[in-house]
């Protein structure tokens, strides 16, 4: 993943810029954990639902993210995190 934005309390938008396989994959199965670290190696894991979007606002959304200027975004994933966990 290049770009995460966080767009509510429980959602964040991911880029698909390279990707090759994610969006078949969450079509067979749309749930998902992400794990983040800050620089302090204080971590958390993200668990939810994900749902890809080729069209429509939120390709939109991420087209026009300035980070994304000048690559493909061929699409957006929406995450809705249903549960948070810390990691130690």
């Amino acid at each position: 993943m290049a770009y995460v934005k966080v767009v509510s309390d429980n959602q964040l938008v991911i880029t698909d810029n390279y990707m090759s396989q994610t969006k078949e994959n969450l079509a067979e199965n749309p749930e998902v954990c992400l794990a983040v670290w800050d620089s302090k190696w204080n971590g958390i894991k993200l668990v939810g639902t994900a749902k890809y979007h080729s069209s429509g606002k939120w390709r939109k959304f991420v087209q026009d993210m300035p980070v994304n200027q000048g690559f493909p975004a061929k699409g957006a994933i929406v995450v809705t995190v249903e549960k948070v966990i810390k990691l130690s």
